[in-house]
């Protein structure tokens, strides 16, 4: 059984850090120029966590970060990854 609320609460304070990290990498002069796996992977994280727990307003923020934060190349892998991603489902078996 899937526990939306626990799994936003177990997380938030990662959610939140990352969100911290990348705000402020958002406001350099030139985020681009910032290591990708320094903002790709807290953006994967919190991506994802906001589209599995169905939280809109933190999804847009993250979607607004990536297209200040990544190139092209990379959003496009970010969203497919995210294309993967069951709003509260359970993970998928092969």
């Amino acid at each position: 059984m899937v526990h939306l609320a626990e799994t936003w609460d177990t997380n938030l304070e990662m959610f939140k850090r990352n969100r911290l990290l990348l705000d402020s990498i958002a406001t350099l002069r030139n985020p681009l120029s910032i290591d990708n796996a320094a903002k790709l992977l807290p953006l994967l994280y919190n991506s994802v966590l906001s589209k599995y727990c169905q939280k809109q307003n933190e999804m847009d923020h993250c979607h607004s970060l990536a297209k200040l934060l990544l190139d092209r190349e990379l959003i496009a892998k970010l969203d497919s990854n995210l294309s993967l991603v069951v709003p509260i489902g359970l993970p998928y078996e092969e």
